[in-house]
């Protein structure tokens, strides 16, 4: 009996983890999605740089 509960209680606690996980996760994406990827924005900063040195 004593090991099932500590069984059921290790189970929802790896749940929480589990969804913590995912909150995460998707909280990222929405910063992400709201604030643009950095690495798109320098991609796009090094097209300008160079069209830039072309026109020069």
């Amino acid at each position: 009996m004593g090991l099932g509960k500590i069984a059921r209680g290790a189970g929802k606690v790896g749940m929480l983890i589990e969804g913590l996980g995912y909150i995460v996760t998707a909280a990222r994406a929405l910063v992400r999605a709201i604030k643009g990827d950095p690495a798109a924005r320098r991609d796009e900063g090094v097209q300008q740089d160079q069209g830039g040195d072309r026109a020069g």
